[in-house]
């Protein structure tokens, strides 16, 4: 499971701006981000609310999703045009 996949289905506040995810920073978040160690660059902001947030860039994996099935279109028209 993906981390966003974890932490949503936890129910960690989340948010997301194109790839990067954001989550409230609780102990419950952390103990989630522990568990998947190659995102270990984590930055800290305080959100309008004045709760704190991290942001862990290029994390949100529906935005990866969504790119991947661009190129597998875009793959599958090239293939359709240029067979080998």
């Amino acid at each position: 499971m993906e981390l966003f996949e974890k932490l949503k289905a936890s129910g960690v506040k989340i948010d997301h701006h194109y790839s990067d995810l954001y989550c409230e920073d609780t102990e419950e978040a952390w103990a989630i981000i522990k568990e998947y160690p190659e995102w270990d660059y984590i930055c800290y902001f305080d959100d309008i609310d004045k709760n704190k947030w991290l942001e862990i860039p290029f994390a949100y994996s529906p935005h990866w999703a969504d790119k991947q099935s661009i190129i597998d279109e875009e793959t599958s028209i090239m293939r359709e045009r240029f067979p080998i």
